[in-house]
């Protein structure tokens, strides 16, 4: 698999009619100081699809939408993310700021973030959440803030104002948990 880094720089009003509104990328990727702004998929992945892992570090993520799922970022096997901020990011399935299957997520935002099914901020299989704030985040089933059906374990999380608009766990919602 490719390796790449992105540094400093904006990726803004992109559109792919499949995945990755402002980047799709097949093998491992980096991301840092990087904005992710107004970027749109008819799939998954609206800011970024990342088939492989993804390390995302104080960068911003705002106003993109993936159709399908992952608003913001989506990411096939893994994501790492660090000091990055997911504001105003939409899908029509899950995930509205991130759709991964496992994330460690540290020291983030995610805010204002929405889903039409579940996890309006993020909605991650298997996670580790620290030092992250979830705040006015919606979705229509399950999980406003926060949706996971796997491991999940959380430390100094903040979870404020999330709705599940149909559905259950406003702010968080888990089939299995390591609090």
């Amino acid at each position: 698999a490719v390796t790449a880094t992105l540094a400093d720089l904006t990726i803004y009003n992109g559109f792919a009619a499949g995945n990755g509104g402002g980047i799709r990328n097949q093998g491992n990727l980096t991301l840092q100081r990087v904005r992710l702004a107004n970027n749109r998929s008819g799939s998954y992945g609206g800011g970024l699809y990342a088939s492989e892992i993804v390390t995302v570090v104080n960068s911003f993520v705002e106003n993109n939408s993936g159709n399908d799922g992952g608003g913001g970022i989506y990411s096939g096997v893994g994501a790492l993310i660090s000091a990055t901020t997911f504001l105003s990011n939409t899908t029509n399935r899950s995930g509205g700021g991130l759709l991964a299957y496992i994330a460690n997520i540290y020291d983030s935002h995610f805010q204002d973030n929405a889903a039409m099914e579940n996890g309006g901020g993020a909605f991650v299989h298997h996670a580790l959440v620290a030092r992250t704030h979830f705040s006015a985040n919606r979705a229509r089933l399950e999980g406003g803030g926060f949706a996971g059906f796997g491991e999940q374990r959380f430390e100094d999380a903040l979870f404020e104002n999330n709705l599940a608009l149909q559905g259950q766990g406003g702010g968080l919602s888990m089939s299995q948990s390591m609090a």
